[in-house]
């Protein structure tokens, strides 16, 4: 083999392995870069000049990149940003020196109205730096010496004007030659451009929010028609402020209830550039049915505890207490339930019957770490127990002898949470001492006792206070009377009164 050719080999292999090392610690270019497009090299093949295939739409841009080169349209016409070779790695045009005593560092395009733009300057291999794209470089003597520039013209090379070089047509089309010195050779322009349309990225901060909480979305654009030229669909308030280099910039707080995806679209002219991010939110779901709504306890169901399928990592901790629930033990998902399709998981949260309330803690370990916090009330089966007056004042019942008056009251029983219990009834407490004190000769009963349920509900049951007549007060008022309940160990009360008009005496009479 010819020995320039085996040089030329070995250095090819040991500049890939060194673009493959140091790409990662590149500072990558803006993203408002208008290059776009390939070039090509016969020695090492083919030049990207930006992550997006089109510069007016971020959905063609690779997700785990972000550069390219950018020309400034106006005078001085500044060129920056990197180009990237799968070969040699990144390729920076940004000012990095120069090869020689008196030339110009860093690259710029010399426009001519809108005829286009002739291309000079320097561009650089950033294999024979030691780490990044500046700083020190290797010790390449192995390398034949070669210090990485790219002449982008023949007056730069040392050459006569116009013999070759890059070229920005009135198309924007970028077309022509630069030489790359015997390691790279010439490198031609194929379906290279320079985009004169609006660019936009949009990005939040931060991506994953609580429920309630806010995130900003952050919009760069070039090349747009002013302050108003760019918007968020079912977002107001976006105002754009322009800085240096043909940049703008905007931000838009927003709230999400749900995770959202936001596209912003900028104009310039006839012309439109699009670019859409995603803002998670995990949300938070207590004492909700299982179908993920919010709300009350409902009938047979216990708190639960929610978060969005995004989140990952996930554990919940009462207050005061140990973890109760980690990501990887028992679980439920839940169906989607929001037009965007994210399912959510939710764990139940067991409090013994008749607890009192508990704060809860859901942590989820994921990009923003959210923390999410409630108070959970007790959702253990129970029971309400309620009296109403039917006859509150003392009379004789119906078919009675005179000698007895009787007042009446229904006591009904409300299940909560699927409370199926038999409740026994009792009088508790009556007034014993006073004026007032209820009689010797008062009698309690109620028409049934315990009271059972009859399916998911309770028939409602007349307590009923008898007392001798001779023994009743004029004006008397009996209270407070307590009904007592005592189901499943749960004890529930309720009160009446009972009133008295006049005192009745016996009646003698002969015949």
């Amino acid at each position: 083999m010819n020995p320039s050719k085996l040089k030329l080999s070995v250095l090819f292999s040991v500049v890939a392995i060194m673009a493959v090392f140091f790409c990662v610690k590149v500072i990558r270019a803006d993203t408002g870069s208008n290059g776009y497009g390939y070039a090509w090299s016969s020695n090492i093949g083919w030049i990207k000049l930006n992550d997006c295939d089109n510069v007016a739409n971020d959905t063609t841009c690779t997700p785990a990149a972000s550069y390219g080169i950018n020309v400034m349209p106006v005078a001085p016409g500044t060129i920056t940003g990197y180009a990237w070779s799968p070969n040699i790695g990144w390729i920076t045009f940004n000012s990095s020196g120069c090869p020689t005593s008196g030339c110009t560092p860093g690259a710029y395009a010399t426009w001519t109205g809108n005829s286009g733009a002739t291309v000079h300057g320097w561009a650089r291999a950033c294999s024979v730096y030691a780490s990044g794209c500046s700083g020190t470089l290797l010790d390449n003597g192995y390398l034949g010496g070669w210090d990485g520039y790219i002449a982008l013209d023949s007056v730069t090379a040392g050459g006569s004007n116009g013999s070759w070089g890059l070229v920005i047509n009135t198309d924007r089309t970028l077309t022509g030659y630069a030489w790359g010195s015997e390691v790279i050779g010439w490198i031609k322009g194929i379906t290279t451009a320079v985009y004169n349309g609006p660019t936009v990225k949009i990005v939040p901060s931060p991506t994953r929010i609580t429920s309630g909480a806010s995130a900003t979305l952050t919009v760069t654009a070039t090349t747009i028609d002013g302050s108003g030229a760019c918007s968020i669909a079912n977002v107001a308030g976006l105002v754009m402020n322009q800085g240096s280099n043909n940049a703008w910039t905007g931000t838009v707080s927003v709230s999400p209830n749900q995770t959202t995806v936001y596209t912003v679209t900028c104009t310039h002219g006839s012309q439109n550039a699009t670019a859409s991010t995603i803002v998670y939110v995990t949300y938070f779901i207590a004492q909700g049915a299982q179908n993920g709504g919010q709300g009350s306890c409902s009938s047979n169901n216990i708190p639960q505890l929610a978060w969005d399928t995004d989140a990952n990592s996930c554990s919940i901790t009462k207050q005061g207490g140990a973890t109760v629930y980690v990501d990887g033990s028992s679980k439920a998902y839940g169906a989607p339930p929001d037009s965007n399709g994210d399912g959510f998981y939710f764990a139940a949260i067991n409090l013994p019957i008749n607890g009192s309330s508990a704060t809860y803690t859901l942590q989820c370990t994921d990009g923003s770490k959210p923390t999410l916090q409630t108070v959970v009330t007790a959702c253990a089966q129970d029971y309400s127990l309620g009296a109403t007056a039917i006859s509150p004042t003392f009379s004789v019942p119906p078919g009675g002898d005179g000698k007895t008056m009787t007042a009446t009251y229904n006591i009904t029983i409300t299940p909560q949470q699927g409370f199926v219990s038999p409740v026994a009834l009792s009088v508790s407490s009556y007034p014993t001492t006073g004026t007032n004190a209820m009689p010797a000769s008062t009698v309690f009963s109620f028409s049934q006792n315990p009271v059972t349920p009859n399916g998911a509900t309770y028939t409602a049951t007349t307590f009923t206070i008898t007392v001798n007549t001779v023994d009743l007060k004029k004006s008397a008022s009996y209270s407070p009377i307590t009904i007592q309940g005592i189901g499943n160990g749960i004890t529930r009360t309720a009160q009446v009164t009972a009133n008295s008009t006049v005192k009745v005496k016996p009646v003698f009479k002969e015949f």
